[in-house]
């Protein structure tokens, strides 16, 4: 039998649909994806009319190492192209920011941005 908790810690899909279902049940914005032509994408495009409030990408990251470059050249790209500077990876536990090409990213765990 698989327990709640092996449900989440499986894969990376879990985190993102958590993250969705949080999105989707506290805010009255539209919430749709990006990718471009060359295949950057980001996860969540969090926008209230026609502005974009919040970029969000999921990972199941446990360090800031483990965060992929694509990660955050997504964000980075897409942050460009939509004229947003609120940028957010969430991980499984990594608690840090940085910034990258003058932008910063915030990384928070699941747990608390829950």
């Amino acid at each position: 039998m698989v327990s709640s908790d092996d449900y989440f810690v499986k894969k990376n899909w879990d985190t993102r649909l958590v993250a969705y279902i949080k999105l989707y049940n506290t805010i009255t914005c539209a919430i749709v994806s990006w990718k471009d032509y060359a295949g950057h994408e980001v996860n969540f495009v969090v926008r209230a009319k026609e502005q974009v409030k919040e970029l969000i990408q999921v990972t199941y990251a446990t360090s800031l190492a483990e965060v992929a470059e694509r990660e955050t050249k997504g964000l980075i790209k897409a942050a460009r192209e939509l004229k947003c500077s609120n940028l957010t990876v969430v991980t499984w536990e990594v608690e840090t920011h940085s910034v990258v090409d003058g932008l910063t990213i915030n990384y928070v765990p699941l747990w608390r941005w829950l």
